[in-house]
């Protein structure tokens, strides 16, 4: 599972991190849609990076990305920096 915050702000909790990216530009413009089906349409060629980059460029926020995991797992979380 995938958590995002924003300004230490639960946004979203989600399976899918497509989903949560989606999520949180909708309420972050503060979408009055129902559904979520034109900001999907409006991103379908973003990759993962381009959404967390549109969030970080298009908004005045302070963004974070939570992995959740059991406590016995053995998955390891590490970050690489992506150059330009």
């Amino acid at each position: 599972m995938v958590e995002i915050r924003i300004n230490g702000e639960l946004v979203t909790f989600d399976g899918n991190f497509r989903d949560a990216f989606i999520f949180t530009i909708d309420y972050l413009r503060d979408s009055e849609e129902p559904t979520l089906r034109q900001t999907y349409n409006e991103f379908k060629d973003y990759t993962d990076e381009d959404l967390m980059e549109y969030i970080e460029m298009e908004f005045d926020v302070k963004p974070e990305l939570i992995v959740n995991r059991r406590l016995d797992s053995s998955w390891a979380f590490k970050s690489h920096i992506l150059e330009d």
